[in-house]
């Protein structure tokens, strides 16, 4: 099995690289961007990305989920947990007083509206499931997949 690893920050990944190395671990550290994969279609069995997509813009969400569809092989899939939306007054007070300060509204608004699993099927990914909603102390977080279809 192969793991890579992309970040646009190049401190994140001279910070990742030297976490892995340290555990003894065997990661490939890109640097790119997530709307703009470095990989040619169907690269990765799994595509995973956690606490990320409440920090795009809504375009960049969208392309994102996109490049998701198409880097991974057919019907094995895509799985995220980021900010989304919250299950009670307590959660949407936490994320507002949180990620919703520190990230921007308009970057954050989608996701607390409910609709991050609407962007990843609009991207023809299939199945798109919340599987879990976690209570954090800044907000609900969901925990989704979804499988690529044979044609993204």
């Amino acid at each position: 099995m192969r793991l890579i690893g992309l970040d646009a920050d190049p401190s994140i990944l001279a910070r990742a690289r030297k976490k892995a190395a340290g555990a003894g671990l065997e990661i490939g550290f890109d640097h790119g961007r997530s709307a703009a994969l470095p990989y040619p279609d169907a690269s990765f069995d799994l595509v995973l990305s956690t606490l990320f997509f409440h920090h795009l813009p809504d375009d960049a969400k969208r392309q994102t989920a996109a490049e998701r569809c198409a880097c991974s092989v057919p019907v094995d899939g895509s799985s995220s947990a980021t900010s989304g939306e919250p299950q009670d007054p307590l959660m949407r007070i936490a994320v507002l007083v949180t990620v919703q300060l520190l990230d921007g509204f308009a970057t954050t608004a989608l996701n607390v509206r409910g609709e991050l699993p609407d962007v990843l099927a609009g991207a023809r990914l299939l199945a798109v499931t919340v599987s879990d909603r976690v209570r954090t102390p800044t907000g609900t977080y969901e925990i989704m997949t979804a499988v690529r279809p044979a044609a993204c």
